[in-house]
């Protein structure tokens, strides 16, 4: 069980951890996810005490998954060995030494239990996207049927009984029109939800408290776009009272249940925000 000074010292090691525990829930490869983190976390490889941590972690994330190559993992203890011949910090030195010890050790899945919390918590960040396929009776009625509709996330808040409410934009688009760049992303626009004069509500959130709702989204992650612009005309207001995207599943269609109303506001509303904010 991985010892929690360890992660009081170098807290970057839990995010990484759930971080890959995220990405392969979404059935990114062993290497697309270690990609992926390397790519999040490059200011972080830039500096060379940092690259170690970040390194470990990746490292952690994987043997806990029994996915961590053995020359990798020799690699990554030289490192830390290294490192250790270097810290003057007893504490440090002791955070390091257990990293070592834990590397060296067997893998067992029942480790990232550790982890969990009374809470549920997505594992999403900010600028994270995912699509869903539309095959809602409504998504016909709109002449979208077969489209995706897209979520990204823009943030998030905590409610009074402390659990995380995800805030984001929705958009819709055609299989070919599935954004791989920011660029992509910002051409597309985002689904207006309500009218105040000549500005728009774009925001929604997700309330979502178990794997099983989660699960229910039917979302696969795409990308990371935190850098893609909102909306200009967007009005600014309480993100609280956003329009909430609602899960669970329709037991008549057996679709998700936020379909039936996202293709009606296409429908009725359309697409809006291609004059969009940057946020860089």
């Amino acid at each position: 069980m991985l010892d929690t000074t360890i992660i009081d010292l170098f807290p970057v090691i839990h995010d990484i951890l759930e971080r890959y525990s995220f990405f392969r829930s979404q059935a990114i490869s062993p290497v697309k996810s270690r990609d992926l983190l390397l790519s999040e976390y490059a200011r972080e490889m830039d500096d060379e005490d940092d690259s170690i941590i970040v390194l470990a972690g990746i490292a952690l994330a994987q043997w806990d998954y029994s996915e961590l190559d053995e020359d990798v993992n020799k690699k990554v203890q030289a490192m830390i060995q290294k490192r250790l011949l270097e810290v003057k910090r007893d504490e440090e030195k002791e955070a390091l030494a257990g990293l070592l010890l834990h590397l060296s050790k067997k893998p067992l899945r029942q480790e990232r239990k550790r982890l969990s919390k009374s809470i549920y918590s997505l594992q999403w960040k900010d600028g994270d996207t995912f699509s869903h396929l539309l095959t809602h009776p409504e998504a016909e009625k709109a002449g979208i049927l077969g489209w995706y509709l897209l979520f990204r996330k823009v943030g998030h808040y905590n409610d009074i009984n402390g659990r995380q409410i995800q805030l984001g934009y929705i958009t819709i688009c055609p299989p070919e029109k599935i954004p791989q760049t920011t660029k992509e992303l910002n051409s597309l626009g985002y689904l207006h939800v309500m009218a105040h004069g000549e500005k728009w509500d774009y925001l929604v959130q997700i309330d979502v408290q178990s794997k099983r709702a989660e699960k229910n989204l039917e979302f696969k992650w795409i990308g990371s776009f935190i850098d893609a612009g909102n909306p200009s005309d967007e009005v600014q207001s309480n993100p609280e009272v956003a329009m909430p995207l609602f899960d669970g599943i329709d037991r008549k269609t057996g679709c998700p249940r936020y379909e039936n109303v996202f293709c009606r506001f296409y429908r009725w509303y359309g697409i809006g925000g291609t004059d969009y904010i940057s946020v860089e």
